[in-house]
C-alpha cells in the first residue's frame, strides 16, 4: 500500500493523496507553469529587457555602423539610487502598551541586521530586477548551521574530571560493581575530541532570480495563488552529501545540468566537469506543506511537511506597475523599449549620412598614372605632368555633394523627451543642464512632477522593506537560540552594546520606514531647509514657545551632517531679574488703584494701608522687642522687601498666583 502524505493543516476538506501522485501532481504545475511564460513571451521579454540593459540591443551582427544610445541604462540607474541607495529607518511600534520596551529593543535589532548582515545590497539587486524585468523577488528565511571544531586541552581536562568523578561516585555507591567501572584511558578514549559550534543563527535575506520562480498561472497576484515555486541549481556531488535528503533519493539522484552562458538557458550547454541537479522547493497553498522534489526521479527529497514559517511562503515581491488581471506586472524598460530601438535606428541612420560626406574628386580618363599618382600624394611641392592640352578646370573636379535635411537627424532630441516623459526622470535628475534656461520657479514645478513619480516607486519600495522587517522578528521569535547582542548607537554617537534573546522581543508590532530614509541626501537641499526653518523661527526665539537648543541641535544635525551637534551647545544659566524690571514691576504696584491694591493686601495676609499710610514691606517688617537705640526709642531693624518677599512685585506676583489658583 502506498505511503500517504500527512494533511496537518490542510484547508479545508482536501482528499487524502499518495506521494507518488502528488510529487507527479507538482512536477505537472511546475512544467504547465514553465509553458504558460513561454507561451506568453514572459521569458522572451525579460531576457530582452536584460540585454537592454546591457547594451546588447541588436539581435544579429553585421557589417553597417551600428549605434546603441543605451537610455535605458542611464534611466534604470537614474531610478534605482534615488530609491535604494541607503539604509532603511525602520521603525517598530507596539501594539499593546506593556510592549513598548519589547519594542525598542527590537527596533535596534532590525536596523542593526540590516546593516550588519549587508541586506541593502540583496535588496538593491531586487529593486534592479524590479526596474528592469518589472519585479524582483526576495526570499526571506531562517539560516541555522553549526560546525564541529577541536577540543582545547583545558576542555578535554574539564571534561575528563567530570566523568572521572561521576564514576568514582558509581564506584562508592555500588562497591559491588567496582570492577564494572571504566578505567581513566578508557574514559579518556569515550570523551570527544570535537564540540558543535554555531556558526549562523539568524534570518537572512537574499535575491532569487525571476526565472527561478514558479506561480500558478491562473493567479493574478500573490494573495489569490494555490501554489508557488523555486528552482534551485546545485552541484551533483553536493547533493549527494547533503544528508538532510534521504540516502536511497540520493542514490538515485542523476545530474541534468551543465554549466552554460544562461544558466537557465538548457540550448546553450558548455563542457564542464562539474555536474548540477535541478531541484524544486514547492510550497502548497492549499495543503500548506512545503516538499522539495529532484527534476528527475521518482521520490521527494523531502517529504511534505508543514510550513516552516509561521507567515507562510518565504518570497517577498517587489512590483513594477500592475497591469490589470495579471499577475506579472511591467517594467520601465519595457515602456521604453520601442524609444530605444527608434533612438538606436536614428543615430545608426545619423552614421551612414555622415559616410556620404567624405569628398571625392573626378578626373579624366586620359591623365597618366604618374599624374594620379601624384595628385594623390602628401608631398608639397610635388610635380604633376599633364600631357593634354584641356583646360586644368576639366581635367579635376570636386564631385558635387547636395547638403543633408538636418532636421531628419533633430528626431534624437525627439526621443530622448518622450523617453523623459514616459519614465518621469527630467535632466536635472539625470545631472544635465538644459539648454533652455529656466527660473527657480519652474525648475520648482518640474522637480515637483518628478518628485510625484518618484514618490510612488518609494512607497513601493518602504513598504516591502517593511514586510521584509515584520518577517525577519517573526523569524527571530520564531527560531532565535540562546542570547544574542545588537549594537546601539546613542545620540552623542556612542555604541553600546545591548543582550537580548528571544523573550525580549515576543509581541506583536506595526513595521514603518521613515519616509525618505533609503534616498540619496542632497546635502544643498537639506542644508537649505534646515537653514530656512531656523530663519523662520528666529522671531520666536525669545519667547517661551521655542525650545532653542534643540532647534540649534536639529540644524547642525540635519542640516550639516553634525552627528554629535550636543558638544557644540552650551546650556545658558537662567538670566537673574534685573533691577530694571524689578523697578517696572514696583512702579507698577504703586500706579494700581487703592482698591485693588487694599485687594492684593488682603490676599497676601497683611493689614489694609491707607493711601499714604505704611507700606506692605513695612507692615511686614519684624519688631525688635527689647531693643531700645541710644535715643531711647524701639530698635527696628532694616529689612529689605525682596528679604521679606512682600516687595510690591513679589505681592504682586503671589496675589495673581493665588487669583489664578
Amino acid at each position: 500500500m502506498a505511503d500517504l502524505t500527512s494533511q496537518e493543516g490542510a484547508v479545508g476538506d482536501l482528499p487524502r493523496i499518495s506521494q507518488a501522485d502528488l510529487l507527479a501532481r507538482y512536477r505537472t504545475r511546475v512544467d504547465l507553469s514553465r509553458k504558460w511564460r513561454e507561451s506568453e513571451g514572459y521569458d522572451n521579454m525579460w531576457d530582452r529587457m536584460r540585454d537592454m540593459y546591457a547594451g546588447k540591443q541588436f539581435a544579429n551582427a553585421c557589417d553597417e555602423d551600428r549605434i546603441a544610445v543605451n537610455i535605458a541604462f542611464a534611466t534604470v540607474n537614474v531610478i534605482g539610487p534615488s530609491v535604494s541607495v541607503n539604509h532603511p529607518k525602520i521603525t517598530v511600534a507596539a501594539r499593546q502598551m506593556e510592549n513598548e520596551d519589547k519594542a525598542t529593543i527590537a527596533e535596534a535589532v532590525i536596523n542593526y541586521w540590516w546593516r550588519h548582515y549587508d541586506y541593502k545590497s540583496e535588496f538593491r539587486r531586487a529593486v534592479k530586477d524590479s526596474l528592469v524585468y518589472g519585479h524582483g523577488w526576495l526570499k526571506v528565511g531562517y539560516r541555522y548551521e553549526e560546525r564541529p571544531v577541536p577540543l582545547t586541552d583545558q576542555e578535554f581536562a574539564d571534561m575528563f574530571h567530570v566523568a572521572k568523578g561521576q564514576a568514582d561516585e558509581y564506584a562508592a555507591d555500588n562497591p559491588h560493581l567496582a570492577t564494572d567501572v571504566p578505567t581513566d584511558e578508557q574514559i579518556a578514549q569515550s570523551i570527544p575530541t570535537h564540540k558543535p559550534v554555531v556558526i549562523e543563527d539568524r534570518p537572512f535575506v537574499e535575491r532569487v532570480s525571476v526565472k527561478d520562480i514558479f506561480v500558478d498561472p491562473e493567479c493574478t497576484s500573490i494573495h489569490d495563488m494555490h501554489w508557488i515555486c523555486q528552482r534551485i541549481v546545485r552541484p551533483y556531488e553536493e547533493v549527494k552529501a547533503d544528508k538532510r535528503y534521504p540516502a536511497g533519493v540520493r542514490k538515485n539522484l542523476k545530474a541534468d545540468a551543465e554549466v552554460t552562458n544562461d544558466w537557465r538557458d538548457p540550448s546553450k550547454k558548455y563542457g564542464d566537469d562539474v555536474k548540477r541537479v535541478t531541484i524544486y522547493e514547492f510550497y502548497d497553498l492549499e495543503r500548506k506543506t512545503l516538499s522539495v522534489f529532484p527534476h528527475g526521479g521518482d521520490a521527494f527529497l523531502v517529504k511534505p511537511i508543514p510550513m516552516p514559517y509561521t507567515y507562510g511562503i518565504p518570497f517577498v515581491m517587489l512590483r513594477g506597475y500592475d497591469k490589470p488581471d495579471e499577475f506579472y506586472p511591467m517594467g520601465d524598460l519595457e515602456a521604453l523599449a520601442p524609444l530605444q530601438d527608434e533612438l538606436n535606428q536614428t543615430r545608426s541612420q545619423m552614421v551612414e549620412a555622415r559616410k556620404q560626406d567624405i569628398p571625392k574628386l573626378m578626373y579624366r580618363k586620359s591623365l597618366s598614372a604618374a599624374a594620379i599618382d601624384a595628385l594623390k600624394s602628401d608631398n608639397r611641392g610635388e610635380m604633376v605632368g599633364i600631357d593634354d592640352d584641356t583646360p586644368f578646370d576639366q581635367l579635376v573636379t570636386p564631385v558635387p555633394f547636395g547638403p543633408g535635411n538636418a532636421q531628419l537627424y533633430q528626431h534624437s532630441e525627439t526621443i530622448e523627451a518622450d523617453v523623459d516623459r514616459i519614465s518621469g526622470v527630467n535632466e536635472y535628475m539625470r545631472g544635465g543642464v538644459p539648454e533652455t534656461r529656466r527660473t527657480a520657479t519652474e525648475a520648482s514645478i518640474i522637480q515637483d512632477a518628478a518628485n510625484a513619480r518618484a514618490a510612488d516607486k518609494l512607497d513601493q519600495v518602504e513598504m516591502v522593506i517593511g514586510q521584509v522587517a515584520e518577517r525577519l522578528l517573526q523569524l527571530a521569535q520564531q527560531y532565535l537560540t540562546g542570547q544574542q547582542v545588537v549594537r546601539v548607537t546613542g545620540t552623542s554617537n556612542q555604541h553600546v552594546w545591548v543582550p537580548f534573546s528571544r523573550r525580549d522581543i515576543e509581541g506583536e508590532f506595526d513595521f514603518t520606514v521613515e519616509g525618505g530614509s533609503t534616498q540619496p541626501m542632497n546635502e544643498s537641499f537639506r542644508r537649505q531647509q534646515a537653514t530656512q526653518l531656523l530663519q523662520a523661527m528666529t522671531p520666536f526665539l525669545d519667547s517661551q514657545l521655542i525650545n532653542v537648543p534643540a532647534l540649534l541641535q536639529y540644524t547642525l544635525q540635519y542640516g550639516f551632517g553634525i552627528t554629535n551637534p550636543g558638544r557644540f551647545i552650551s546650556q545658558a544659566p537662567p538670566t537673574p531679574q534685573g533691577p530694571d524690571q524689578k523697578m517696572v514691576e514696583t512702579m507698577a504696584y504703586k500706579d494700581t488703584p487703592p482698591d485693588i491694591q487694599r485687594q492684593i493686601e488682603a490676599q497676601a495676609g497683611l493689614q489694609p494701608s491707607s493711601i499714604g499710610g505704611s507700606s506692605p514691606a513695612e507692615q511686614a517688617a519684624p519688631s525688635a522687642s527689647g531693643q531700645v537705640g541710644p535715643d531711647g526709642q524701639p530698635l527696628t531693624p532694616e529689612v529689605s522687601p525682596a528679604m521679606t518677599g512682600n516687595d510690591p512685585a513679589s505681592l504682586g506676583a503671589q496675589a495673581t498666583d493665588r487669583l489664578n489658583k
